[in-house]
């Protein structure tokens, strides 16, 4: 992020955006899959004063509640009250909850398997890997990563055993088909998300992008413009705006036909994009042959500049244009919305100045005779 300028008036790159999207999609998700995790595995936990004699669940109930509930209830916590905004926030530990869930369970079967004759369900470690490879929402390759760990620990720990080594490996290769089972959709589910994205950003796109210019339109400018502007209050900066529009346009219209005049605002969306080379500057098309450019934190020197590029390029194409410009200092004391007002307000009056003083000129509402 760049110091000095709101999140929300940055455009951030696209695999960033695709990131924030997919952590505020699986959000509502993982957090009922860790809140609904903490609660089954502290039933399990409670069911170890009835499946084993003292000596076991004395150490079984300490490790679960040390290694397992705790984590866990950290993980709840965060999810139900920190924001979450990357799909890698709070990944270690996430992992480390799957992970120690993990390990504890072999643990536990182990211990049970040495010290009583009794047979200790594998349910749990299913259970355990639908969580981590799918409930939990987590990035594939570390999540492949730790339940690849689990597997070897299961079968270091089976081999000891008095198991016969196909049996083992057939429990292992059951475990093993679970795990790329869910990370499969696990990466369907993800990839699902991501074409969804793709739809609604190409709809957004298109629903503030002009389509004959190529520059963002007059519903982008409205939003960006009251951003902007809640930021410049912040910051203590003055938001500039020009206004442009083309000199007897209806009479090009009329004259050499729609196509040409097509041709010359066109053209004029192109220069207007050129001209826009400070970082926070952007060009639109509000309606017809009329278009902005708002500034952030422009000097007169700036804006001066900008205007005379404007006038001197387009006449290359037998164009003429005139320009308006206002700029003002933000205050607290004012919506944004009313500043916004004010702004087009006095760009338009110094615009129509240009114009009955002969067009194809600039003119800054500073300049105006009260």
């Amino acid at each position: 992020m760049v110091t000095g300028v709101s999140n929300s008036v940055i455009t951030h790159s696209p695999d960033l955006e695709l990131d924030i999207f997919l952590a505020k999609s699986t959000l509502v998700f993982k957090k009922w899959s860790f809140l609904m995790s903490l609660i089954i595995y502290c039933g399990f936990t409670a069911m170890d004063l009835f499946r084993f004699p003292p000596e076991i669940f004395m150490t079984t109930i300490p490790v679960r509640f040390l290694f397992v509930i705790i984590p866990l209830t950290i993980a709840v916590f965060v999810h139900w009250t920190k924001p979450i905004l990357r799909t890698r926030d709070y990944l270690g530990l996430n992992l480390t909850v799957y992970l120690n869930a993990g390990v504890v369970h072999i643990f536990v079967f182990a211990l049970v398997r040495a010290n009583i004759d009794t047979q200790y369900s594998e349910l749990g470690f299913v259970l355990l890997i639908l969580f981590g490879c799918l409930m939990a929402a987590l990035p594939l390759v570390p999540t492949a990563i730790v339940s690849t760990l689990l597997l070897i620990i299961m079968f270091l720990v089976n081999s000891q055993g008095n198991g016969i080594a196909l049996e083992v490996g057939f429990q292992v290769a059951v475990y093993a088909s679970v795990i790329v089972m869910c990370l499969i959709i696990n990466a369907s589910l993800k990839r699902l998300l991501t074409d969804n994205y793709n739809v609604i950003q190409q709809f957004y796109g298109d629903s503030i992008t002009d389509g004959l210019t190529g520059l963002k339109n007059n519903r982008y400018f409205v939003k960006q413009t009251l951003l902007l502007i809640q930021q410049a209050k912040t910051a203590n900066k003055e938001v500039s705006l020009v206004i442009i529009d083309i000199d007897n346009f209806k009479d090009i219209n009329d004259k050499y036909g729609h196509a040409y005049g097509d041709d010359c605002l066109s053209n004029l969306g192109i220069i207007l994009g050129s001209v826009c080379n400070r970082k926070y500057d952007f060009p639109c098309r509000l309606a017809g042959d009329e278009f902005t450019i708002v500034m952030y934190d422009a000097t007169q020197e700036d804006i001066k500049k900008v205007c005379q590029d404007i006038l001197t390029d387009i006449q290359l194409h037998d164009v003429e244009v005139s320009i308006g410009t206002a700029t003002t200092l933000i205050t607290d004391d004012m919506p944004a919305i009313a500043i916004k007002d004010i702004l087009f307000e006095q760009a338009d009056r110094a615009l129509y100045r240009a114009k009955d003083n002969g067009r194809n000129m600039f003119f800054s509402a500073a300049d105006l005779v009260t």
